[in-house]
């Protein structure tokens, strides 16, 4: 706003002075003239035509220049407003950082974690970037069913980029597909890359070129109780799932050119990142010294200093526990209770893995313990060195009988 604020402004004073210029210009009083082979002209009157001529000429490339440096500061605003301004920036402010040297940091050191971590850093920074832009402000629509052709078209509008996809759905299925669709937020998910595939550029704009779309709700309800997906979708969400494709105009591909950031890295010279579906696996890394930030991620930890939760904290999963606990009927007959010790992995992303028992009480309460850990969302992974880690970590599951 401030620039096209200074462009009328800028107009205005161009125009003022130009204005100003033009007025017919008096003789002083005391201005003497001379006689040149009879003729009489002023003294100082061409003198004085040509300063006029070069200030018109000096103002006007000011107000130029004035008019041109704004509009360039406005479009470059406006750029730094879209997907890929802020990723870029926030690419280059983050990776910036890593790359200089600490102070308590030894020259060789140094070198040696540029040459190890390099790419891997850089492409961990674009992978964060890029995800957390995809998403933001997308919607889809679904319109209104063509039963001669049988399909759904879909409105798709990613920030303010529209396209159509047109979905394959029986007339019979029709009816449940759209009430699960206005039920459980058409396909929106928290899995933003499994759900949609592949990404571009329009308009600076980050948009997918396909969606997969599957007529299952993200909820199943069955005898009472909610089963399947518990915040993140599952493989068995996309068995039947169908790919529409969405076409763009002047697409761009979705990359991150190392070179266009300007800074001084010979290990990325003429790199260019490509968005994957998976995280940028870190290499093994040699310690370099005591001083070293370098952490393997792929180690599975005891302890970090910032150790996995549950969202929301231990009540959180006392609730979640205690609301989807089942007591095996076998058990409760048997007068079977007991607590049992259940060890898993909690991701980098926060998943669940490696499920075991360590300590255990009977097999049908050993199965329900670990049927619940497994249904269990995304923890808050643990951290090392501000490195998401994979930790174990282990949680008992207590059995009473009222």
């Amino acid at each position: 706003m401030k620039h096209i604020i200074l462009l009328i402004v800028a107009l205005l004073c161009m125009v003022g002075s130009n204005a100003q210029t033009r007025k017919p210009q008096m003789r002083k009083m005391g201005q003497t003239s001379q006689t040149v082979k009879g003729k009489t002209t002023s003294m100082g009157k061409n003198n004085r035509g040509a300063r006029n001529k070069k200030s018109v000429d000096s103002n006007t490339l000011f107000w130029q220049r004035l008019i041109e440096n704004a509009a360039k500061n406005s479009e470059r605003e406006r750029y730094e407003m879209t997907d890929r301004g802020r990723v870029m920036k926030n690419v280059k402010e983050k990776f910036s950082a890593w790359n200089e040297i600490r102070e308590f940091e030894k020259t060789t050191a140094y070198e040696l974690r540029l040459q190890q971590s390099s790419k891997f850093v850089f492409d961990s920074i674009c992978y964060d970037a890029i995800v957390d832009r995809i998403g933001h402000n997308w919607s889809l629509d679904l319109e209104k069913y063509n039963a001669d052709k049988e399909y759904f078209p879909i409105t798709c509008n990613f920030n303010e980029i529209k396209a159509t996809i047109y979905v394959s759905v029986p007339i019979a299925e029709a009816p449940q597909f759209q009430k699960d669709f206005n039920e459980y937020g058409g396909f929106q998910t928290a899995e933003r890359l499994r759900r949609f595939d592949k990404f571009v550029y329009v308009q600076n704009m980050i948009c997918p070129t396909s969606i997969l779309v599957n007529r299952k709700p993200y909820w199943i309800w069955r005898g009472g109780n909610r089963e399947g997906y518990y915040g993140e979708i599952n493989d068995d969400f996309f068995i039947d799932a169908d790919t529409a494709k969405v076409t763009y105009k002047d697409a761009k591909p979705l990359v991150v050119r190392f070179n266009d950031l300007g800074i001084k890295n010979k290990y990325l010279a003429n790199y260019v990142y490509v968005l994957k579906k998976e995280e940028p696996v870190k290499p093994i890394m040699m310690p370099i010294d005591g001083n070293s930030e370098l952490v393997d991620t792929d180690k599975i930890y005891e302890q970090v200093e910032e150790m996995p939760s549950f969202p929301g904290g231990s009540n959180a999963l006392l609730s979640f526990i205690a609301a989807n606990l089942k007591y095996s009927v076998v058990a409760q007959e048997n007068g079977i209770q007991g607590r049992v010790i259940v060890k898993f992995v909690v991701e980098k992303d926060g998943r669940i893995t490696d499920v075991e028992i360590t300590r255990s009480v009977d097999p049908s309460l050993d199965k329900e313990a670990m049927r619940i850990v497994k249904a269990m969302p995304k923890w808050k992974p643990g951290k090392l060195k501000g490195n998401c880690v994979r930790v174990k970590y282990t949680v008992p599951i207590v059995f009473r009988l009222s």
